[in-house]
């Protein structure tokens, strides 16, 4: 195990018992979604921000998130934790981006966003944190809860990993030490 995989894996521990500033009472209230405090902006609504991300504004995504952070009024946090993961992941922050999506994953297992969270984390593990064998079994997981969602995008975009993955180590086989 690399240095930074264990560091990281150390922060996901981290992460699951330090809280997000998110009371987890939140998470059980009904979801509804709170009038703007500013009426000449709805950044904090999930539309806002999910239009930030559609737009590629991957900053100020995670601008926008932060604040939501701070204060998250009655969020579905499930999907609020997805689109901070995929703004941290886009603005060049892999591992900040990896903590939030398994804290999706985690916290909210039903969500309709645990799948692809899961394959998101994989992603990250086998490219910027150079985990493969962590990334694989994170892939397994995401295939097995899609799966259970019927969810056929989410199986093809799992099996289109692993021959992503196949060709990489074919082409550079990995070095033994």
């Amino acid at each position: 195990m690399t240095v930074r995989a264990a560091i990281l894996r150390s922060a996901f521990f981290v992460a699951l018992t330090v809280p997000l500033a998110v009371p987890l009472a939140a998470a059980s209230r009904p979801i509804a979604e709170p009038p703007p405090r500013n009426p000449k902006s709805s950044v904090a609504s999930p539309g806002a921000v999910q239009r930030l991300l559609d737009e590629r504004r991957w900053s100020e995504a995670v601008q926008a998130c932060e604040g939501i952070a701070a204060e998250p009024g009655r969020r579905d946090l499930a999907q609020f934790l997805f689109q901070y993961g995929t703004a941290l992941s886009h603005a060049g922050r892999p591992e900040s981006a990896a903590l939030m999506f398994m804290r999706q994953a985690l916290l909210f297992p039903g969500a309709p966003q645990t799948a692809e969270s899961l394959f998101e984390t994989a992603s990250i593990l086998h490219g910027p944190l150079g985990d493969a064998a962590a990334a694989e079994r994170l892939r397994q997981e995401a295939m097995a809860v899609a799966r259970g969602q019927g969810n056929q995008a989410l199986l093809r975009r799992g099996e289109a990993l692993r021959r992503e993955w196949d060709r990489d180590v074919a082409h550079d086989p990995p070095v033994r030490r």
